[in-house]
């Protein structure tokens, strides 16, 4: 966790405090990075990965640049340029996800402009009014983030996304009683999320709580929310 360390001769009075005579070493730490160290998920352009209904089963998706090429073409969207919108009010690593994106997109001739706006901008002018822009959500369970960002009367619903067949889909598992009933529904629209849906969905962070050593009751987060979901009724101090 050093990344480096530097040595410095005295006296050292003048950097250090008065009164100092000797030398200093300092140490410097590895600063916070975005990476995960493997604890972290691929995405597949399906929310909701905690979710005990979501789809396993579904195949994760593979970069495929020539067949990027063909839909493209197919579509008429050859040399495709669009602006993609992002701001560090969204998240911390919402800027390096959209250079990245812009990067590998570049690969199947599609031109991506990250434009970065303050959070001000972002909020009041750009979001949900532009063709391609980005945002960060924690864990919800499935329908609940599927009314929330994919139903015509959804709040957040940022892209637009109105598929009567879905529409029909969500209700019926509203509808349903148990999970056995349930279940198969929502893998039809994850089936929808995966296939036809409106939503580049790349990876899911993980989250670490810390806390003292005299703090206790406190177990790993399970659904990318802090403090097992802010369980805090669970929580002593000895």
């Amino acid at each position: 966790d050093v990344q480096a360390v530097q040595v410095l001769k005295g006296p050292q009075g003048t950097l250090f405090g008065r009164n100092t005579t000797g030398g200093a070493v300092l140490v410097y730490s590895v600063p916070p990075s975005m990476e995960f160290g493997g604890y972290g998920h691929v995405g597949n352009d399906v929310f909701s990965i905690y979710d005990p209904s979501y789809d396993h089963a579904l195949p994760q998706r593979q970069q495929d640049i020539e067949q990027a090429k063909s839909l493209l073409k197919a579509a008429g969207h050859e040399n495709l340029a669009l602006n993609i919108y992002t701001s560090n009010g969204i998240s911390a690593a919402v800027i390096p996800e959209a250079t990245l994106f812009a990067q590998q997109a570049s690969a199947a001739g599609v031109k991506l402009t990250v434009q970065t706006i303050t959070a001000t901008e972002y909020w009041s002018r750009y979001y949900k009014k532009v063709p391609l822009s980005q945002d960060n959500w924690s864990y919800q369970p499935y329908l609940i983030q599927a009314a929330s960002e994919l139903l015509p009367t959804a709040p957040f619903n940022e892209t637009h996304y109105n598929s009567g067949r879905y529409n029909k889909l969500y209700n019926a598992a509203m509808r349903a009683v148990n999970v056995s009933q349930r279940t198969p529904i929502i893998h039809e629209m994850q089936s929808m999320d995966y296939q036809t849906g409106s939503l580049v969905i790349p990876y899911f962070a993980p989250m670490f709580d810390g806390t003292g050593k005299n703090v206790h009751g406190v177990l790993p987060s399970r659904v990318g929310i802090p403090l097992d979901n802010y369980n805090t009724a669970a929580f002593w101090i000895e």
